[in-house]
């Protein structure tokens, strides 16, 4: 066997020891007992806490020989009167874990402190530690009763606070600057509190003055250390200047700080609309509502100004004026001159400095765009817009500017505005999946705005929600002409890459054609029969199918014109008929007039005015031609019951003859009445013989029918007025055609408008 032997001396107690290592079972043995045999080495003190008339607690390090079964540690802290002085009061604790407390009275002492750890292989005490009770103080909280704004410091909270009971430091000790301090905020607009340390004396005690400290345990302090017109949650803590022990915080008070002018101008943007021919444009200015963390305070309204350049001499404001705190935008009509606007926040306070902004003139120069726009979705919400820096360009800054594509409502623009160094933003206002954005990026020259640049874009695309509506345009005898209409871009929720046609006939044979997303017509041909038809539209997601229509080819040409003309022909007509059914009775009344019956009017007893006589130039003979109204005249045959009007029965008459009277009678010139076939085609004129002296004679139908008027009825209808006057005068008188009747002086002629004679009544 072979041993190497390695010495070294190892005294403990005056004994020196040889410890030698052989390789074997027997060397190691031996070592390991020799190893159990020495004691522990003693543990490291690591922190003691005093607190004021309750403990002190200490933390050591009790080493590898922690796990040793039976070891335990003695804490021992000695009260002395001065530093290393004589013990005054011993205080101890024994424990098995790495800390224990004991009882005190006060920290204004001075203490010795060490640790004795005790096993099986005995003791070892760490080294003592002797100091003043205030050095490893830990103090009582502070009491913090107000936290108020000031008034007309916007940054300032007016912070009111007070020492506890039994303090273990004198008033005079805090004034003198024996504490040091922290301020513990949290605003309502982060999510991580600030810890500073500030000096929380009383303004006096701070201040250097030869003049004696009015002492108090009660201090009021103003903290200039927030932004204005914000919420804040305070807490305070101190410690004693020699100890690394801080107080527990106090408790929590909330309190608002006042408000200020805006501490920055909001941010600016226009759109600037073509001229009209008089040379006046349309701009809008475009701002971002200032964050509550920079309005410093309720925003009561925006201030608009815009000056511009109407002749060399003279410029006067243009702009919207005082806007409501609501607002964002506002629209100026500017001539063709170059503009300058500004825009401003205004608060309770005070106004924002003004954000300023140049409308160019039509004429001034526009500056290239952007290159390599390129587009990137993150997720639903939001959008990775790049490009590519302009190299020798000046430019200034850049703008993102984007709005949701629609066709039923004005588009509602957004945008950002970067720093000139800025190749990419992340933009998120408005951004949503499946809607059509249009992004856009345009640079500014100085104050020069330059051509945009713009691509549309999907955060995440769908499937369209209506398919498309198809209907047919001409319908022929082997072919069909089918259009649908496009769908509105926010139905589509993707870009749409094709229209499939899909046709299917009645014995199951299906057809089907692809049409370009531009075309919306197409004409399907050798067809025949009866066929359903439908259309459906892609995109990168999927389809959506619109509904289908029945169509019958084969039975002739039926156009669509054709379709709408049998459609307005048939509504016209069906109007006219419900016109005419509506006014019905205009209609027949104007069609067949009714015919007034004069028996049955207030003419039929009407007396006629007596008609005047012309003497003829014979002495003997006298010619008397009246005119008279058209009324049914009497003619007298008789003294008694001889008269009757002259009448052919349900018929008209004329009667041009003249009648010649004397003393003794009258008799007919001639036979000129026209025959019974002229009464019917030329003008027509009645005659009625009337006598004038007996009033009776004027209704003759009131007496008996004379035989005479019996006799009149006889004759057939077509008989001629002459022959019939002469018969009817020849039945009165059978010896001559005179009539000898004294009454009978004369006999008239009297002609009229047509007027049907009826019968008299009986």
């Amino acid at each position: 066997m072979i041993i190497r032997c390695h010495a070294w001396n190892w005294t403990h107690g005056g004994v020196t020891m040889m410890h030698c290592i052989a390789t074997g079972c027997l060397a190691l043995t031996v070592g390991v007992a020799l190893i159990a045999a020495l004691p522990p080495p003693p543990p490291t003190l690591l922190d003691c806490e005093f607190l004021e008339h309750s403990n002190a607690t200490c933390w050591w390090d009790h080493g590898p020989d922690s796990a040793i079964p039976g070891t335990s540690y003695i804490l021992q802290i000695n009260e002395t009167l001065e530093p290393n002085g004589e013990v005054y009061k011993v205080r101890s604790c024994e424990t098995v874990v790495d800390h224990c407390s004991v009882n005190i009275t006060t920290v204004t002492a001075y203490y010795c402190i060490a640790v004795t750890m005790r096993g099986a292989h005995g003791e070892a005490t760490s080294a003592h530690r002797c100091l003043h009770g205030l050095e490893i103080v830990r103090l009582y909280p502070p009491e913090l009763s107000q936290l108020c704004p000031v008034a007309g410091r916007p940054p300032c909270l007016q912070l009111q606070w007070s020492l506890p009971p039994h303090f273990a430091l004198s008033p005079r000790e805090v004034a003198e600057g024996h504490l040091r301090y922290q301020v513990w905020y949290l605003s309502e607009n982060q999510t991580r509190p600030q810890v500073l340390e500030q000096d929380l004396r009383r303004t006096e005690y701070a201040q250097v003055t030869e003049r004696p400290l009015f002492l108090s345990t009660k201090h009021t302090v103003e903290l200039c250390i927030f932004s204005a017109f914000t919420r804040y949650t305070v807490q305070i803590r101190y410690r004693y200047h020699r100890s690394r022990h801080w107080s527990d915080w106090s408790s929590a008070l909330e309190a608002r700080t006042a408000e200020g002018a805006p501490s920055v101008a909001p941010h600016i943007w226009m759109q600037v609309d073509p001229p009209d021919p008089g040379g006046s444009r349309t701009v809008i200015l475009l701002w971002k509502p200032l964050p509550s963390s920079l309005a410093n305070g309720n925003v009561l309204g925006y201030n608009t100004s815009c000056g511009c350049e109407d002749t060399p001499t003279q410029t006067r404001d243009r702009g919207c004026g005082a806007v409501s705190p609501n607002s964002t935008s506002c629209k100026l009509d500017l001539p063709r001159q170059p503009c300058a606007c500004s825009v401003s926040a205004v608060t309770s306070a005070g106004a924002s400095p003004p954000a300023c902004i140049r409308v160019p003139a039509v004429t001034d120069p526009v500056g290239p765009p952007p290159k390599n726009i390129s587009m990137q979705p993150l997720d639903d919400f939001r959008l990775l817009v790049r490009w590519t820096v302009l190299e020798n360009q000046s430019a200034s800054r850049y703008v993102v500017e984007w709005f949701a594509v629609t066709e039923s409502a004005p588009h509602c623009l957004y945008w950002q505005m970067l720093g000139n160094g800025t190749n990419h933003t992340v933009i998120t206002e408005r951004i949503g999946p499946e809607v059509r954005y249009k992004v856009s990026v345009r640079a500014l020259y100085g104050s020069l705005p330059g051509r945009e640049q713009a691509v549309e874009i999907y955060t995440r695309q769908g499937v369209p929600s209506v398919g498309p509506k198809l209907q047919v345009v001409e319908l022929r005898s082997n072919s069909v002409i089918l259009q649908w209409e496009p769908i509105p871009v926010e139905q589509q929720h993707g870009f749409i890459r094709s229209y499939t046609l899909y046709w299917q006939h009645m014995n199951d044979q299906v057809g089907r054609v692809v049409v370009p997303p531009g075309c919306h017509r197409h004409l399907l041909s050798e067809l025949c029969g009866e066929y359903n038809i439908h259309v459906e539209v892609s995109t990168d997601v999927g389809q959506t199918a619109g509904l289908p229509i029945t169509v019958v080819v084969g039975q002739g040409d039926v156009s669509l014109l054709t379709i709408l003309s049998c459609i307005i022909i048939s509504v016209f007509t069906t109007f006219i008929l419900i016109t005419i059914l509506w006014h019905r009775e205009r209609v027949r009344r104007s069609l067949c007039p009714v015919i007034p019956d004069p028996a049955k009017g207030s003419l039929s007893v009407w007396v006629p005015r007596m008609c005047g006589k012309e003497d003829i130039s014979s002495p003997e003979m006298e010619v008397s031609v009246k005119t008279c109204d058209p009324i049914s005249e009497l003619v007298t045959w008789g003294e008694n019951d001889h008269q009757r009007p002259l009448m052919v029965q349900d018929e008209y008459i004329n009667c041009s003859a003249v009648a010649i009277c004397n003393e003794v009678g009258c008799v007919l010139s001639g036979d000129q009445g026209p025959a019974r076939g002229d009464l019917r085609s030329s003008y027509r004129s009645y005659a009625n013989l009337m006598i004038e002296d007996n009033a009776d004679h004027y209704y003759p139908w009131k007496s008996a029918p004379s035989p005479a008027y019996q006799r009149l009825n006889d004759f057939p209808r077509d008989t001629d007025f002459p022959l019939l006057l002469q018969i009817l005068l020849q039945d009165l008188d059978a010896s001559s055609p005179v009539i000898k009747s004294s009454p009978l002086r004369r006999l008239v002629t009297h002609n009229y408008e047509e007027f049907p004679l009826e019968k008299p009544p009986p």
